[in-house]
């Protein structure tokens, strides 16, 4: 007997407005812990089906998110490189300035505008 079918059972007899007996409700509930599992379950064809092709979900989708970061990875170390060598060139196009207009290595501090309206330029510190 189900628990829903013991409770029914304990509604049925309680139908007259009195309380339950705390014994009879205790007894009901206890006997449905007491059910005995069995050693192994083996599950239907359709079910076994449902379960392999979420995992086949499962698996494609850890492919695509590898497959996703590997490359995310290379692009991210190309990009990187793209950095240093563009910021290489700005130290070395501004040595190259430096250089040309005699101004010492220390004590010049360089500002650089953000666009053509203004100058690069050489400011003693």
């Amino acid at each position: 007997m189900s628990l829903i079918d013991k409770l029914r059972n304990l509604v049925d007899s309680t139908e007259d407005g009195k309380d339950p007996d705390p014994e009879v409700v205790k007894r009901l509930l206890s006997e449905e812990g007491e059910t005995e599992l069995k050693d192994s379950q083996e599950c239907t064809a359709a079910e076994t089906r449902e379960i392999l092709e979420l995992r086949a979900v499962l698996l494609n989708s850890k492919f695509v998110l590898s497959d996703f970061i590997i490359n995310a990875d290379l692009q991210k170390e190309a990009l990187v490189n793209r950095v240093k060598e563009s910021q290489q060139k700005v130290v070395e196009a501004l040595e190259k300035l430096r250089v040309e207009y005699g101004i010492p290595e220390e004590g010049y501090t360089v500002e650089i505008p953000d666009s053509l309206e203004g100058k690069v330029l050489f400011v003693k510190d």
